[in-house]
């Protein structure tokens, strides 16, 4: 199966008469028009006739055809061979022959099925010859390299072969190729240009391309097999025992795996993005990017901090799965994983200053979700991030804050995870207003799963005020919320509650004690933290000079909250605030926290002051939850994302 062309038959020069010859189908004459092509003894030109006229669909043998000549199919195949080794050499001379390239986009034009047929027959010859399974891997690798080189030639061309069915089929078989002892072909040897992946992931770079591919693994069912083919090439690399002496080899080929994932699921089909978080994509992919980065720390490839943001990029972006995503990604490494790529990034200065700063905020500040926290805890127990090493004092510091704004979450979701859910919805809690000081855990709404109750009596009394027309639409929430994985506990809510009430410290700082004189009572005003870009930031606002409207959006622009159907519950418990008859003497605070690029989560929460004055405390009692999504990426783009939902009879984005 290999593309001989380094021998030499002395006293043959390719002449027009070896030219009629090999046209007429004579093999040797072939043979020696093949070592002329690559020995550049006569015109790329001459050839192409003779190339396309062998490479015919037609021409294909049909092996299980009775009465088929053994002879004539032998002929074909070995004619085909020396055509698919002459195409690769005249591809490679059309880089910088004009006259040649446009001959031979017409021909690839008019023989797209012939080339993927021949091709898809020569690849399942070693399945029924087995003395041929020893050039398998190079044979994947050489066709590959042949099939990117027609398709970088034109834009015509790479759209009449995306086009072919025929053709994506054959990607996906070079794709999916496995060996005798059922891995799949990988060679970090080869050049990355003569790569299977290489090739994949050149189709993947225009939207139509990963349109039709996303389209035909659907069509064939593949998706499973898609994600764990990625895992497991990632897999296979990272423990490859020559990756130690190949860095840049090794890199370049595990970032074009991370492209291709990203590709895919930026496609933003649901079925993908499903298979790929079950498949658990992300954290795999971490998990081998952690390996490949421990074996080649001394000396790190700027692909593999491209590697690196492509796995950042596809968690940030994402619209569903979002805290999943994080939470696979810490349980891959990925902190370990930062952390021993941070110290080495000056020494690939396109990265940028602020790679260090950018990338620890970003993984710091996914664990504000309780679900990441979780994961962190289950590397970390302790809740403590270890330091950089040998990294100046100033990108030592970066992480240090990155990891000290979280601090305080981490240590409040430590002390209070294994804590009973004890929330009670409803503003007017007949236990909070006895001062019972009993606990018990709450129970939620059985319909609708958004609400949750400390008693029957207090779960009544909330359905006549607000539940009874909340009830129908939050069940439509809900349902939406776990088909995409965006769900929100009432575990994490008590979490956040939690943390809420213990930044209310915050609000003692100097610059906000102009708005802690006299002439405000704690009724008066809203505390806003707004903890969207990391460290909490605080202002407060006097209730009476802001429309109910603009409490309801917040301070986010371009942000939509989905569930307009709790504004009458948010209202009531600002109102009752304000008239003193819900937490006298505690704070009312909107607190905003981000999760990716499009989510938003926002919580009005009622806190109740405990302790005196010198050791002013707070509690949280009730909240209201309002999940967002901002659209400021989409409108610069001008597209619509998000999941769209009909509400009673409100069209929202979640």
């Amino acid at each position: 199966m290999r593309w001989n062309t380094s021998r030499t038959r002395v006293g043959n020069k390719v002449t027009p008469e070896l030219l009629q010859r090999a046209l007429a189908g004579s093999i040797p004459d072939m043979n020696d028009l093949t070592r002329g092509l690559a020995r550049e003894e006569v015109c790329s030109s001459q050839a192409i006739d003779v190339i396309f006229k062998f490479l015919h669909s037609d021409l294909v043998p049909n092996l299980q055809r009775r009465g088929h000549d053994q002879n004539e199919s032998k002929a074909s195949i070995d004619r085909a061979f020396k055509c698919l080794a002459m195409l690769d050499c005249v591809l490679r001379e059309s880089a910088t022959d004009e006259s040649l390239r446009e001959d031979l986009i017409q021909n690839l034009l008019e023989n797209v099925d012939g080339i993927c047929s021949w091709i898809r027959f020569i690849l399942v010859i070693p399945d029924v010859v087995p003395s041929w399974k020893g050039d398998l891997l190079g044979a994947h690798n050489r066709n590959a390299s042949t099939l990117q080189s027609a398709l970088t030639i034109s834009g015509r061309v790479y759209g009449a072969f995306i086009s072919s069915s025929g053709f994506i089929d054959l990607v996906l078989q070079l794709w999916f190729r496995e060996d005798e002892k059922k891995e799949l072909l990988l060679d970090i040897g080869a050049p990355l240009a003569r790569s299977i992946p290489s090739l994949f992931n050149y189709i993947l770079q225009r939207d139509e391309g990963v349109d039709v591919v996303v389209q035909r693994v659907l069509q064939r069912r593949l998706v499973a097999r898609m994600a764990s083919s990625l895992t497991r090439r990632a897999r296979q690399l990272s423990e490859d025992p020559v990756v130690a002496a190949r860095p840049s080899e090794a890199s370049k080929y595990f970032y074009e795996l991370t492209a291709i994932g990203a590709f895919l699921l930026e496609s933003e089909n649901e079925d993908i993005i499903r298979t790929f978080a079950a498949a658990n994509y992300l954290g795999e992919l971490c998990s081998s990017l952690n390996v490949l980065s421990a074996k080649l720390q001394k000396s790190i490839p700027k692909e593999l901090y491209m590697s690196f943001q492509a796995l950042f990029t596809s968690a940030v972006k994402a619209r569903t799965h979002v805290v999943e995503n994080w939470a696979r990604l810490i349980e891959g490494g990925a902190v370990s994983l930062l952390a021993r790529l941070i110290p080495c990034s000056p020494k690939h200065p396109e990265l940028g200053l602020r790679f260090p700063f950018l990338s620890s905020c970003t993984l710091a500040f996914s664990v504000l979700h309780p679900e990441v926290t979780r994961a962190l805890l289950a590397i970390y127990p302790s809740g403590k991030i270890p330091g950089l090493k040998r990294c100046t004092p100033g990108i030592t510091g970066q992480w240090a804050s990155a990891w000290s704004d979280v601090s305080n979450f981490i240590e409040v979701f430590r002390d209070v995870q294994n804590n009973e859910v004890t929330i009670c919805d409803n503003p007017a809690c007949y236990r909070r207003e006895k001062r019972m000081p009993e606990q018990v855990a709450s129970q939620q709404c059985s319909g609708c799963s958004s609400v949750i109750y400390c008693s029957r009596e207090c779960q009544d009394e909330d359905w006549r005020a607000y539940h009874r027309l909340e009830c129908g639409p939050a069940r439509s929430d809900r349902d939406a919320r776990r088909s995409a994985c965006t769900w929100y506990r009432h575990s994490s809510r008590q979490a956040h509650m939690t943390w809420t009430a213990s930044l209310l410290r915050l609000i003692r700082h100097p610059e906000c004690s102009k708005f802690c004189t006299p002439g405000f009572e704690s009724n008066e005003l809203l505390v806003n933290i707004d903890c969207s870009a990391g460290t909490p930031q605080v202002t407060l606002m006097e209730l009476k000079e802001v429309e109910f409207d603009d409490l309801w959006e917040g301070i986010r622009e371009n942000t939509t909250f989905s569930q307009v159907y709790l504004k009458s519950r948010f209202a009531g418990m600002i109102d009752m605030f304000k008239e003193g008859s819900l937490a006298p003497g505690g704070r009312l605070v909107d607190i905003s926290l981000r999760f990716g690029n499009h989510g938003r989560l926002s919580l009005l929460v009622v806190t109740e002051r405990v302790g005196d004055a010198e050791g002013e405390e707070y509690r949280p009692i009730c909240s209201v939850v309002r999940h967002g999504y901002d659209a400021s990426l989409d409108l610069e783009k001008g597209k619509t994302y998000g999941v769209q939902l009909e509400i009673e009879g409100t069209s929202v984005v979640i």
